[in-house]
C-alpha cells in the first residue's frame, strides 16, 4: 500500500506500508506529520492514522509524559477549532466582498470629487460638507474640504484592507481544517485579529476628529441647522 506524508518543507513524498515503522523510528514520521493515502477524504496527523507506530514508545515509557501523545492531543484541539470556524467562512467572504465592494464605491466617489475640484474648485465641493457655512466663517474652508478629502480616501484604503484581511482569513482557515495545520489556524486567526483591531483604530480615529471638530466649532455651531439663503427674484 502507497503512503504519502508531508516534509517539513511540506514536499508530499512516497512512502511503502513497510518503511512507515523505519521512518517512525528514526524520527522522520511523527504523530503530527500528515499522511495520505488513496480513499482518504484528506490529509490527517500519522498519529492518527497509524497510532500503532508510536504506542511502543509511549507504553516503555508511561509513567512521564510523551510528546507524541501531547502533539495528538494539541493537533486534535486545532482540527477541532479549524473546523468550527471553517463554518463561518462563508460569512467571512461575504463580509470581505462587502468591504471591497464599498472600497471602490469610495474611490469612485474620492475620483468624482477629485473630478469636480479639478472642474468647478473647491468651494463647489465645501458646499456639500456638512458645517461648511460654520467652517467659512472661520476661514478654513480650503483646509477641512482637503482633510475630507484625505479621509474619505484613506476609508477607501481602509475598506479595501478590510476585506482582503477577511479573504485571506477565510482562506486560511478552510486550508487550516483540511489539514490540521497550526501554523495556517494561528495565521487565519492573527488575520481576523488584525480586522477587529483596524476597524476598532478607524472608528476611533472617527471619533476624535468629528469630536475635535465640534469642540473646535462650538457645541452650538456644530450642531445648528444651516441657513439656506434666499434667491431674491429678479424683477422686470
Amino acid at each position: 500500500m502507497q503512503w504519502y506524508y508531508l516534509s517539513q518543507s511540506h514536499e508530499r513524498i512516497a512512502a511503502s506500508e513497510e518503511q512507515l515503522p523505519l521512518l517512525a523510528s528514526r524520527g522522520t514520521l511523527r504523530a503530527t506529520t500528515m499522511l495520505w493515502r488513496r480513499g482518504m477524504s484528506g490529509w490527517r496527523p500519522c498519529g492518527e492514522v497509524k497510532p500503532e507506530l508510536f504506542t511502543a514508545s509511549v507504553d516503555r515509557d508511561s509513567d512521564h509524559p510523551h510528546p507524541a501523545a501531547d502533539a495528538m492531543a494539541v493537533r486534535g484541539a486545532v482540527a477541532g477549532m479549524a473546523r468550527t470556524l471553517a463554518g463561518y467562512a462563508v460569512w467571512l467572504r461575504v463580509t470581505g466582498v462587502i468591504c471591497l465592494v464599498a472600497s471602490l464605491a469610495v474611490m469612485v466617489v474620492v475620483c468624482k470629487a477629485g473630478w469636480h475640484t479639478y472642474d468647478r474648485g473647491l468651494t463647489f465641493i465645501a458646499e456639500h460638507l456638512p458645517w461648511h457655512a460654520s467652517i467659512a466663517e472661520k476661514g478654513h474652508t480650503t483646509i477641512y474640504t482637503w482633510v475630507h478629502f484625505t479621509m474619505l480616501l484613506a476609508a477607501g484604503f481602509v475598506l479595501s484592507a478590510l476585506g482582503v484581511l477577511l479573504l485571506r482569513a477565510a482562506s486560511r482557515v478552510v486550508l487550516a481544517r483540511d489539514t490540521a495545520s497550526e501554523p495556517l489556524l494561528g495565521r487565519a486567526l492573527q488575520s481576523i485579529g488584525s480586522w477587529f483591531a483596524l476597524v476598532v483604530v478607524w472608528v476611533l480615529l472617527n471619533l476624535v476628529f468629528w469630536l475635535s471638530l465640534t469642540v473646535w466649532l462650538g457645541w452650538d455651531k456644530a450642531w445648528e441647522k444651516e441657513s439656506v439663503l434666499a434667491v431674491p427674484a429678479v424683477s422686470v
